[in-house]
Order: structure tokens, then C-alpha cells, then sequence
């Protein structure tokens, strides 16, 4: 019943072979379909199908019957007045109203960065390229050109 609503959807193994939900099967276990893949894929294999299926949420209306501001009158006072009412309040005003300080993560804190020196190996040649760059230099000298080295 279930995988009847996915005919023909695209799925894929673990190994990244692709293949299609060609029917639902009546006889087996709930949820047996066939497929067909691209390449032959082993017992072990496990396989995807990336579904989305539509719901239809319940609606939800919260009527608050509420104004910016409230006028009322005061028998002390001859004037009116006026209040405002916030019905929510940010974090820093109820960390301020309750005084909590602001949590701190250790782990989010910056450390300084230790680096160890590089330690370079020293530059081995090799005699024979001693050698070769004394002659490339004689070389040169006698050419009577500007030595490359």
C-alpha cells in the first residue's frame, strides 16, 4: 500500500547506483517492491529513497484582542492614562529583569594559538653537483658569458 505511492520514484544505494521503484508487490512482506538499477548491486547494499509526502497542517488561530495603547483613568490624577503593554519581551530584557549574566561556553572562547618552531632540515648536496656547478661555472668563464648561476 505505501510503496504503491512511490512508483517511479528514483532511489539509490549506499555505493551511489541508481535505480527506480518500477511496482509495489502483494505477495512478500509489507514495503517489497521491485526496482530496477543501473549496475548489480549486493545483499549488502543499502538503499535510499529520498521521499517527501504532502500533509496538511492543522490551523491554528490564537486571537489576542489587545490595542497599542490602554487609556484609563485615575481617581488620584485628573489626566488619563495611557499604558503600553508588551506581550513578549526580548533576552536581554529578561536577563536584566531576573539579573541572570549571559552563560559563557568555555569552549567558545579564544585561546591562544601555540605553534612550535619549524625545525628545517639542513640543505644536503651531493659532491657531484658540487662538482658540476664548479665546472658549469669554468665553463662559462672561458665562453666568456654571464654565468646562469
Amino acid at each position: 500500500m505505501e510503496v504503491s505511492k512511490f512508483e517511479g520514484a528514483t532511489i539509490r544505494s549506499v555505493s551511489g547506483i541508481r535505480g527506480q521503484i518500477k511496482k509495489a508487490l502483494t505477495v512478500g512482506p509489507d514495503g517489497s517492491f521491485r526496482a530496477t538499477f543501473e549496475d548489480k548491486i549486493l545483499m549488502s547494499d543499502i538503499i535510499f529513497c529520498r521521499t517527501w509526502y504532502s500533509i496538511s497542517p492543522e490551523k491554528f488561530f490564537n486571537p489576542i484582542v489587545l490595542f497599542d495603547k490602554y487609556y484609563f483613568f485615575s481617581p488620584h490624577f485628573t489626566k488619563f492614562l495611557v499604558l503600553r503593554l508588551r506581550l513578549m519581551k526580548n533576552t536581554w530584557e529578561l536577563r536584566q529583569a531576573n539579573k541572570i549574566a549571559i552563560p559563557k561556553n568555555e569552549d567558545s572562547e579564544y585561546k591562544p594559538i601555540e605553534r612550535q618552531p619549524k625545525i628545517f632540515n639542513p640543505l644536503k648536496i651531493s659532491k657531484v653537483n658540487v662538482l658540476f656547478v664548479f665546472i658549469i661555472e669554468i665553463l662559462y668563464i672561458e665562453i666568456g658569458r654571464k654565468s646562469p648561476i
